[in-house]
C-alpha cells in the first residue's frame, strides 16, 4: 500500500486531470510487480519459495490503496 500511495501522490501532483487513470494504472502495475517478485524469488534466490499468499497480500494492499486513495490525496 505504501508503494502505491507514494507513486499515486507523486503522479497526481504532476497530472491531476488523470487521477482515476493513474490510480488504476498503479494498481495494475503493482499487482504485476508482486507476481513477478514471487517468480524471481523462486527462480533466482536460494531458500525462497513461491507463495500464493504473498501475492494475495500484495493484491490486498492494492485494494486497500484504492479504498483510501481519497484520504491519501488530501495528504
Amino acid at each position: 500500500m505504501s508503494l502505491c500511495s507514494s507513486a499515486y501522490l507523486w503522479l497526481v501532483n504532476i497530472f491531476p486531470a488523470f487521477e482515476k487513470r493513474i490510480a488504476a494504472t498503479i494498481v495494475i502495475i503493482m499487482a504485476f510487480y508482486g507476481i513477478i517478485i514471487e517468480f524471481i524469488q523462486v527462480n533466482f534466490i536460494l531458500g525462497r519459495s513461491f507463495e500464493l499468499l504473498d501475492i494475495l497480500a500484495d493484491l490486498a494492499g492494492c485494494l486497500i490503496f484504492l479504498g483510501f486513495r481519497f484520504i491519501i490525496r488530501r495528504l
